[in-house]
């Protein structure tokens, strides 16, 4: 067998274990679980065991009841095969009850093969033309509506100065307003609106879909003029993001959407971390944007959870260009007020029922909310 010459690669995890021998022997399970899943005393002392398998790199206490075990895989396994990344960081083992995923890091050659966002959070600002300051994204919904009335919605949204609208994430290809009905309706909508009031209000459809349909919805949706999509990563695959985001004829920015997600990354404890899930993935994928629900919202995520995601989308990691962390799940000014402070300006804020909850005028409601986080900031920078 040949040696395997590149640099290897290393992922981080959580094991429970009462004491360091049962941690010693749980990060074994996982290091062999996690490349070539085949009984280790039939290969010790082979090529196989010496440079296929995973390797023990540390084993420390993480606290009371776990420990961190840092293990390396090898590049040569994954190379070129981005689904088998995510699978050799964290497959068969996400089934075993002790461990958790912390953290991974790509060696040099491998993350030359991951440049990251197309437009990320600086690209995103231009492409946006939204220089400085928090971004605010309103929702259409609910849904129900027709794709005449999501129109005139988007409409009043571009005339009040929001950043981005996006679809509901319900929003799909039904009968009420089907995907590329509405979307022309939208894009004209927010266009006209636009030259109205001099704003540069972007669009996002959600192209959500199974194989070759969401492709083609993001096609239609570029050809159609939309400035970016939504996708949910949860429900299509991680596959299909980075399928999207290297697709030779597709240009938008991606952004993705937490629908089903919860599993993964809920709880004190979460079987990935959300620094991984909503930062690492998501930017290793392609996407720009991600959108995680944030404290103070209907979902009751701890801040930490919160801290741990825009780590996750900003920090330095490798060739990857960080992302624009998005925050929702009940956005009011009293908790933007309190997110100011965790997240400065690198981030937007997702808005739904807020903008709909004071009058029926939805403008009106848009421009006083927009104002109120204006003066959130003021004050922040005045403090500062």
């Amino acid at each position: 067998m040949t040696n395997l010459s590149l640099p290897r690669w290393q992922a981080v995890y959580a094991v429970t274990a009462n004491d360091r021998a049962e941690a010693e022997q749980l990060a074994q399970n996982l290091a062999v679980e996690q490349t070539i899943e085949y009984p280790y005393e039939l290969v010790e002392g082979t090529w196989y065991a010496d440079e296929m398998t995973g390797r023990i790199e540390a084993l420390e206490p993480f606290n009371e009841t776990e420990w961190k075990v840092t293990l390396s895989y090898p590049a040569e396994a994954v190379q070129g095969e981005f689904l088998q990344l995510l699978n050799m960081v964290y497959g068969n083992s996400s089934l075993q009850i002790k461990t958790r995923l912390l953290d991974f890091t790509l060696s040099p050659e491998l993350a030359a093969e991951y440049p990251g966002p197309r437009y990320g959070l600086n690209g995103l600002r231009d492409y946006w033309q939204i220089p400085a300051g928090p971004l605010v994204m309103a929702v259409l919904k609910p849904i129900g509506h027709s794709s005449r009335e999501f129109a005139a919605m988007a409409s009043a949204f571009a005339r009040a100065g929001v950043a981005v609208i996006k679809d509901d994430h319900s929003l799909h290809n039904q009968k009420f307003s089907p995907f590329r009905e509405r979307v022309t309706a939208c894009v004209d909508a927010v266009a006209n609106a636009n030259a109205q009031a001099g704003h540069h209000t972007a669009y996002l459809p959600n192209i959500t879909s199974a194989g070759a349909e969401l492709i083609e919805r993001a096609l239609c949706a570029q050809e159609l003029g939309a400035n970016g999509i939504m996708v949910a990563p949860a429900l299509t695959g991680w596959g299909s993001v980075h399928e999207l985001a290297n697709h030779p004829d597709f240009t938008l920015p991606i952004v993705c959407h937490p629908s089903w997600s919860g599993p993964m990354v809920r709880g004190p404890r979460p079987v990935v971390s959300p620094f991984v899930y909503n930062g690492l993935f998501p930017r290793l994928a392609g996407a720009d944007s991600v959108i995680v629900v944030g404290g103070g919202g209907r979902f009751g995520v701890r801040n930490d959870a919160c801290l741990a995601s825009r780590d996750g989308a900003l920090c330095a990691w490798g060739n990857c260009r960080p992302l624009l962390p998005a925050i929702g799940g009940g956005m009011t000014l009293d908790a933007i007020t309190e997110l100011s402070e965790l997240y400065g300006d690198d981030i937007m804020y997702l808005v739904g029922g807020a903008l709909f909850r004071e009058s029926p005028d939805i403008e009106q409601n848009t421009r006083r909310f927009l104002a109120g986080v204006e003066t959130i900031y003021a004050h922040a920078g005045n403090a500062r």
